[in-house]
């Protein structure tokens, strides 16, 4: 009996030893630092720091970049319209153009001028003449064609003929010719004589 105590004595020694030999490989102290959160080290956080600036710097030029596409298209929908507006005008332009082209040409119509009628009646012109040694001029037309000058030398018959509003005067049998153009109530030209003397002349109806 005194045999059986001290066996059952050394199995709960020999368990007690167990435990505490179990126990002494495993701390308190160790079961903490398994379970003790771990910290990055400084080159660590410097490198989490630049990746993370790095991801804000790519989100940033994504955002630029969509800014810029965006721009982009309404700027050439804006073109667009521009380049569309200035077609419809060009195209309204060429319409009025063939319109005018495809217009009928009007024909100028001859607005016929009154000319004077000497034959009608007797008239009197007074004006002036170039000539050297003469100035004042006048011619007194009668109704059959003939016509009296008078200038510096005294009075002179002569004949006329008007063609339109053109009128020519002779004197001297020819050597004196006085050639106008009717303008309203005024009759300008030049003249001439045998001598090859030329000159102008102007007078107006009285």
């Amino acid at each position: 009996m005194h045999m059986v105590r001290k066996l059952a004595l050394g199995r709960i020694a020999f368990l007690c030893g167990l435990v505490l030999l179990a126990a002494g490989s495993f701390s308190p102290g160790q079961a903490q630092a398994q379970y003790r959160p771990t910290y990055p080290s400084w080159q660590q956080a410097q490198l989490l720091q630049q990746q993370l600036l790095y991801r804000q710097w790519l989100i940033q030029q994504r955002q630029l970049y969509v800014q810029q596409l965006r721009y982009e298209q309404a700027l050439s929908q804006q073109q667009k319209k521009k380049q569309l507006y200035v077609l419809q005008k060009q195209t309204q332009q060429l319409g009025v153009q063939q319109q005018i082209m495809q217009q009928p040409l009007v024909q100028p119509v001859d607005v016929p001028v009154a000319v004077p009628a000497f034959g009608a009646a007797t008239s009197t012109w007074i004006g002036t003449e170039d000539l050297p040694g003469y100035g004042p001029l006048s011619f007194r037309f009668q109704s059959n064609g003939q016509v009296t000058m008078i200038d510096a030398a005294g009075s002179l018959p002569g004949t006329y003929t008007q063609a339109g509003n053109t009128v020519t005067l002779s004197f001297d049998n020819g050597s004196v010719v006085y050639t106008g153009t009717l303008n309203g109530q005024t009759l300008a030209g030049g003249a001439q004589n045998g001598k090859g003397a030329i000159w102008n002349f102007s007078v107006s109806a009285q």
